[in-house]
């Protein structure tokens, strides 16, 4: 057996190694959707109900002087971990269907194969699904009570705070 240029030929390369490269870049795929879902699906909005006026006194949300300090309030996105639990969980059921059905190592490719695209799908699907959400969250019309409906699949941390004056 000779070596042609650093590389073996054909009939060396071990039972099924073409199927074990593409299991492990399916599973480096997912990781790398995973980071990037998760810088991506970073973001915050906050608001205050009222302010300080130009005497250093505090305002209430239609102007008037108050000596209550006004509420505001900060919403931080943050990457739900439902999403990295899908990620694997396609890993996993990808890994699954070739043992039970592929039937040789070609089928076994195309299976595999398929799973790289839906990975980073679900992973772009969910960045644009959280944004759009967040997004959509009104703080307009919040009157420094209560806390503004959140969707209950975004991951969000909500604070509530006395306005700073410094």
């Amino acid at each position: 057996m000779s070596m042609i240029s650093g590389q073996l030929p054909a009939h060396a390369v071990m039972p099924g190694g073409r199927v074990l490269d593409e299991v492990r870049r399916l599973v480096v795929t997912a990781l790398v959707a995973g980071v990037g879902y998760s810088f991506f699906t970073s973001a915050g909005q906050g608001r205050c109900v009222g302010g300080v006026d130009a005497d250093g006194g505090f305002v209430d949300r239609y102007g008037q002087q108050t000596d209550a300090v006004p509420a505001c309030i900060d919403l931080t996105l943050r990457p739900s971990p439902v999403v990295f639990l899908v990620l694997a969980a396609i890993v996993a059921w990808v890994v699954t269907r070739v043992v039970r059905r592929a039937t040789d190592e070609d089928a076994a490719l195309r299976i595999i194969g398929r799973a790289g695209p839906a990975v980073i799908v679900a992973a772009i699907v969910s960045v644009v699904l959280s944004q759009v959400a967040f997004s959509a969250i009104p703080l307009e019309g919040w009157d420094g009570t209560g806390t503004p409906v959140v969707p209950g699949w975004l991951s969000v941390d909500v604070v509530i705070s006395p306005m700073s004056t410094g």
